[in-house]
């Protein structure tokens, strides 16, 4: 079955933690990077998988690409541009309405938006790399939940998330058997 799985969420909420949790569980694993199309790289999981982006250490998934990539990528989809069964993402990047539908378009997607209270936003931000400017978290987060709401209302299955309770194993492992994965 062919199927696409995109994470959303503010600063903080989990995203790269759960997509390496997520591709684990899978029984994947990051492979060889491949350029795709203008400002877009995908990271191979598996013969029949990638994730939009990359995988490193620091700020993972799509903010490893360009800053047009999402309308680019929309392009190539729109061309034709042959995916795997599963392509998973995560990520500001390509979280957006048009990307999303132009996805949707060629394969169903499922939209998790992961959240938490704004102090363990804030606390997690913190921790991994110093605080963000309040600006850029509070953009984010509003960009997020917006989102998710224009998707609901769009009647896109959006599996909303509160991460502050678990880890990023078992809320891997909640996605997955929610999802069907």
């Amino acid at each position: 079955m062919k199927r696409a799985v995109y994470l959303i969420g503010p600063p903080g909420s989990g995203k790269s933690a759960i997509m390496a949790e997520l591709v684990a569980k899978l029984g994947l694993q990051f492979g060889r990077e491949e350029h795709i199309c203008r400002e877009t790289t995908v990271q191979w999981l598996g013969p029949d998988a990638w994730m939009w982006g990359k995988w490193r250490d620091a700020f993972p998934g799509t903010d490893a690409l360009g800053m047009a990539a999402s309308r680019y990528l929309r392009e190539w989809i729109e061309d034709g541009g042959e995916m795997p069964s599963l392509v998973l993402g995560e990520g500001v990047r390509l979280a957006n309405l048009r990307f999303l539908l132009t996805l949707d378009a060629v394969r169903p997607v499922s939209v998790v938006y992961l959240w938490a209270p704004e102090e363990v936003l804030q606390a997690r931000c913190i921790a991994r790399n110093g605080d963000l400017k309040a600006t850029y978290k509070t953009g984010a987060a509003t960009r997020a939940e917006k989102l998710a709401g224009e998707l609901e209302a769009l009647g896109f299955p959006v599996m909303r998330v509160d991460t502050r309770w678990a880890g990023a194993d078992l809320l891997a492992e909640k996605i997955v058997a929610e999802l069907g994965l």
